[in-house]
């Protein structure tokens, strides 16, 4: 009896693919897949470049970070994250600008 529902299912599935069954009649059969749909999700890429200061104020280069998000923000907020772990010990970074 398995068997049969799934050919049935199968048959009807195909027959609206090729445009033979309505749609209300392929609905009435149980679908063996169901839809899923599946938006592309925009992603953002942003490179920062932060000054890196030695604590007590001297100013010793650059460093650099980069990061992705869904927005501009997102993905700006996530470089300067991936700058903070490139920070030596006993250096900070500030005045992070994108490039």
């Amino acid at each position: 009896m398995r068997v049969r529902k799934l050919a049935i299912t199968t048959v009807a599935s195909l027959a609206l693919g090729a445009g033979l069954l309505a749609p209300a009649i392929a609905t009435a059969a149980p679908s063996a897949q169901t839809a899923v749909q599946v938006e592309p999700i925009a992603r953002h890429t942003a490179t920062v470049q932060c000054h890196l200061v030695k604590h007590g104020g001297e100013t010793t280069g650059y460093i650099t970070g980069t990061g992705t998000g869904k927005t501009k923000p997102d993905a700006v907020a996530a470089a300067k994250k991936d700058a903070d772990r490139h920070v030596p010990q006993g250096y900070y970074k500030r005045h992070c600008k994108e490039i």
